[in-house]
């Protein structure tokens, strides 16, 4: 092993191996019941993340009285919905030249289900009152290179032109945002990236899903995966379903694209939240 500076260590000490959004927080729920013996339901969900609760707010806000279950193999919210950087963006290809390098002829089609999808997030926000700390911050990309410069003013340009409202900033106006010498412009998205607490939103769709619950509908937490006797990760073994519970549904719900898109036509909307 390396020797390793005792000051650096000190400094680490206190360090805890969990998750920043997920630890210690007065909104996180409690934890549900295993779901055991046979049940029947109208739509089974898997995963408790921004999908599925989001699936499972849809169906309820459709047609309160449709029986929903949700399964989930941890906690709510103990996926990628957890574990992200906090930020919510419009785009759906990790950013507009990205797409448009690649499709190019449906990039009016994405752009607007972009802008749809991040509108309808906030509004769900807004409508159900969560508690998530959502704000549009808006987004700078930065140039610290002249060269640069063109791929900004090209970008922009053509985002525009797909009816955004980008603005390129000159090295003065780029500097009076962010102090920095190495900036000499950059590009300013005023209405495309919000700033979220992931964890605070994924509970915050649990916490409205409830208050939608008729009947024996529930949250559950499922034993499908267990450890081995000595506790290793690796000795991480399937459990077989009848062993746990029996499950008879009438529509499924994944986490998957396609069925998602699937009961979004039964429900009239879709919403999706990275």
């Amino acid at each position: 092993m390396a020797n390793i500076d005792s000051s650096y260590l000190k400094h680490l000490s206190h360090m805890q191996p969990h998750l920043y959004w997920l630890d210690a927080d007065p909104l996180e729920p409690e934890v549900h019941p295993t779901l055991i013996g046979e049940t029947t339901t109208d739509l089974c969900i898997v995963g408790a993340g921004y999908t599925g609760l989001w699936t499972a707010l849809l169906a309820k806000e459709a047609n309160p009285e449709r029986n929903v279950i949700i399964i989930e193999q941890l906690e709510t919210g103990a996926g990628a919905s957890g574990r992200n950087g906090g930020f919510c963006s419009y785009s759906l290809t990790h950013g507009f030249m990205n797409g448009y390098s690649r499709f190019k002829d449906e990039m009016a089609i994405i752009e607007r289900l972009g802008r749809e999808n991040l509108e309808g997030i906030e509004a769900t926000i807004k409508k159900y009152k969560i508690d998530c700390d959502f704000e549009l911050t808006g987004e700078i990309s930065v140039a610290n290179e002249e060269w640069q410069m063109e791929g900004i003013i090209e970008e922009a340009n053509l985002r525009n032109s797909f009816g955004d409202s980008v603005e390129v900033l000159s090295k003065e106006e780029m500097q009076s945002r962010v102090n920095s010498p190495l900036s000499v412009g950059g590009l300013w998205d005023p209405d495309g990236t919000a700033l979220v607490d992931p964890a605070r939103l994924v509970w915050g769709l649990e916490h409205r899903y409830f208050m939608f619950r008729q009947g024996p509908e529930h949250q559950v937490e499922s034993d499908i995966f267990t450890q081995d006797p000595v506790g290793q990760t690796e000795g991480r073994t399937a459990v077989p379903r009848d062993a746990v519970y029996q499950l008879t549904e009438r529509e499924h719900g994944h986490q998957s694209e396609s069925i998602v898109k699937k009961l979004a036509s039964d429900f009239g909307e879709y919403r999706s939240c990275r």
